[in-house]
């Protein structure tokens, strides 16, 4: 690919959080180390037209939940009308992605979607869009190929102390995700179908670091934590409490300096 590539992220308040995840994966990755990374509030036509008009090859990356579509559509409509399909690869994650990848790209004309976690799957195929390699071998992503959408199988659960929660080029830092999954599979939620039925915790150590980074790069004073079930941190089933684990938790996070107790 010969021209210089913008990783765009199309920013809404409700996907914000997601968007700092994936983000920070993309900002550990050597091969893209020096790929610019923006946010892009607005008229996505136009800022994504702007951005072809100077030579750059864009892919747009939307987080997307089902309540988002009749929001979605039209930007995804207009951008085919107004963009060459060459100048900009449309890719789509999040909660709608992950349940409905086949209609993801076949209905609201994305390139591909991802399905499931980012954190790893990302990276990786922005690498092979950038590098021209092939998709298929790439686990957790949909995309069409002769007429016909392609789901690939399910990626490895992602270890969460390997990323930060934060994105330092996009200077968003969410509530900190000490736990992902969830064992109950309540009909009315997504999230063990997204993030798995077993529970993963990042490491108290991992949570402090974090901390200290939101205390000091972004002098954050309100730390917060986000989780599908606060109560189970460092349960090994998520189902029974481990106090001992919450507590420690709680401790080292006090003794940090520069945040609120």
């Amino acid at each position: 690919m010969d021209k210089e590539v913008v990783i765009a992220f199309r920013y809404r308040r409700e996907n914000r959080y997601s968007l700092a995840y994936v983000a920070a994966s993309l900002e550990l990755d050597e091969r893209l180390k020096d790929v610019r990374i923006e946010l892009i509030r607005g008229d996505v036509t136009k800022k994504i037209g702007d951005l072809v008009g100077e030579g750059f090859r864009v892919i747009l990356c939307y987080s997307i939940l089902s309540t988002q579509i009749s929001e979605v559509y039209p930007e995804i409509k207009s951008l085919r009308s107004s963009v060459t399909r060459g100048d900009v690869t449309l890719v789509a994650g999040g909660p709608h992605a992950t349940a409905d990848p086949v209609g993801t790209v076949r209905k609201l004309g994305f390139d591909v979607a991802v399905v499931g976690e980012g954190e790893e799957t990302l990276p990786e195929l922005v690498y092979r869009l950038i590098s021209g390699k092939k998709l298929y071998g790439l686990p957790g992503i949909a995309f069409e190929n002769g007429g016909r959408v392609v789901v690939t199988g399910k990626p490895e659960l992602v270890n969460l102390n390997k990323y930060p929660t934060y994105s330092e080029k996009l200077s968003i830092y969410p509530p900190i995700e000490i736990t992902r999954g969830c064992p109950w599979g309540c009909k009315f939620c997504q999230t063990p179908r997204i993030f798995g039925y077993r529970v993963r915790h990042r490491c108290v150590d991992n949570v402090v670091k974090c901390v200290k980074a939101y205390a000091r790069r972004f002098n954050q004073v309100d730390v917060r934590f986000i989780s599908p079930n606060a109560f189970c941190y460092g349960s090994n089933d998520g189902k029974k409490p481990n106090p001992k684990k919450l507590e420690l938790l709680l401790k080292n996070v006090r003794e940090v300096k520069g945040v609120r107790n």
